[in-house]
């Protein structure tokens, strides 16, 4: 209803469908990552540590989104209780329940994941290699940081289309030369925003290193998180200083067509 179209979400998937919105991604990756899913499925149903370990990755993944929301939601917390949380922006009341939900994933991820685990057998190499190939995928789709929007790891180049059709749209209402001015500032020069979002990247690979702590199967590459560790302030604007450019030399061949 705000934006006239659907940029930022999309419909309701089934279970083997990427779910990183905007992922450095194509056809062939995708289908790769829908056969992976499929085959963890497959080996999941009869296999009760692989079961356990899936929560291993959803404590991760819910890991992100509960460091987030805690800090949106603290607008809505204070002694007074749920008048004042019903009281506040619709926004805050969103981020607040956002909040609460993540933890109870989060909780009942590490329950599982970190406690029932103990119970069972030791895993086998075969286990422990497909658990670890799981995480190792989680930091794959983590592994960087977007300007767009803080601490949500989206691939940035997949989002140009989106925020261009954004600036275009009847809330900027930008044409196209100022669009692609906007577009290069915002995305290949250094600002606060992308060192804040780079520094919740910081604090979410330290997060997921002392949430895998406990687990003695993880591969120390994943123990580490030495793909997200990788991420830098340099290698992300150099990533989009290859990127925009084609991108922009794109539309501007569509813009020269349409006139």
């Amino acid at each position: 209803e705000l934006l006239g179209e659907r940029l930022f979400s999309y419909p309701m998937r089934g279970p083997f469908t990427e779910t990183m919105i905007f992922a450095d991604a194509h056809r062939l990756k995708r289908w790769w990552k829908r056969l992976q899913l499929q085959a963890f499925g497959l080996l999941s149903a009869g296999n009760t540590f692989l079961a356990c370990q899936y929560f291993t990755v959803r404590g991760l993944r819910t890991l992100n989104g509960k460091l987030v929301q805690h800090q949106l939601s603290r607008f809505c917390q204070s002694d007074s209780g749920q008048d004042t949380i019903d009281s506040t922006p619709i926004p805050s009341q969103i981020s607040h329940y956002h909040f609460m939900d993540e933890s109870f994933h989060f909780n009942s991820s590490t329950l599982i994941s970190q406690e029932v685990i103990n119970e069972l057998p030791a895993p086998t190499a075969f286990e422990k290699q497909v658990a670890n190939l799981g995480i190792r995928g989680c930091q794959q789709d983590h592994r960087t940081f977007s300007v767009v929007i803080n601490g949500i790891f989206w691939h940035d180049p997949a989002l140009y289309e989106t925020v261009y059709r954004l600036l275009r749209s009847h809330l900027f209402a930008l044409n196209h030369t100022d669009a692609k001015e906007m577009m290069r500032v915002c995305f290949t020069e250094a600002s606060e925003g992308l060192y804040q979002s780079y520094q919740t990247h910081r604090e979410a690979t330290a997060a997921y290193q002392a949430y895998l702590d406990p687990l003695g199967y993880v591969w120390p590459q994943n123990r580490q998180m030495s793909l997200m560790a990788k991420a830098s302030i340099d290698r992300y604007l150099a990533t989009q200083r290859r990127a925009l450019p084609r991108f922009l030399s794109t539309h501007f061949s569509n813009q020269r067509r349409e006139h």
